[in-house]
Parts: structure tokens; sequence; C-alpha cells
């Protein structure tokens, strides 16, 4: 896998050089990668690997988890199941309890 700075150059010598299969072969990828990379560089500006685009999204919003620390604040004796019923975040109590910590 070619790093970051290998791709740029890569690209970079492919612009120089119409011989986009040999230039892959010195950098020891295939033609198609080459190809790939420089697409993705007209398409985007950049050839740089994508990193953290994945997982999943949080369940509660920022303003949600105020809420529920502020609403303990207020009220310090209120459960789990009547906060997670008073503000209606629409999540589960456990999910609730987690941000109170």
């Amino acid at each position: 896998m070619l790093s970051d700075e290998e791709r740029n150059r890569l690209v970079k010598t492919c612009e120089k050089f119409p011989d986009a299969g040999k230039v892959a072969e010195s950098y020891s990828v295939s033609s198609s990668s080459a190809y790939r990379l420089i697409r993705r560089m007209k398409d985007t500006g950049s050839v740089d690997l994508k990193v953290g685009t994945g997982g999943r999204k949080p369940s509660l919003s920022h303003e949600d988890i105020e809420n529920i620390r502020r609403t303990v604040l207020e009220e310090s004796d209120i459960t789990i199941r009547e906060l997670n019923a008073k503000l209606n975040p629409g999540v589960s109590d456990e999910t609730v309890r987690t941000k109170v910590a």
C-alpha cells in the first residue's frame, strides 16, 4: 500500500510521463491502481487515504446530553427511568445512564 506522499508523487509523475503503466510498475502497483489514483485526483483534488469516515452515529445529540446533565443537577434524586420519561430523548434507559456518569 502506498503512503499519501507516494500516491501524490505517482500522480505527479503520471502527469509528466504519459505511460501510466510504466510509472505504476516503478511504484510496484497495477496500472489500474495508477489510473484510479489519477481519476481520484481529477475528481476530488486529493489522493490521500480516507481515515475515520465510518462508525456509528451518536444516538444523543449534544443538546440532549446537556439537557440530561442540567436536569440531574437540578433534580439530584431523579431516577434514570424518570429522567428518560421526562426528557424523552428516544433512547433506552441504559443510554441515558451512560451520559449521567
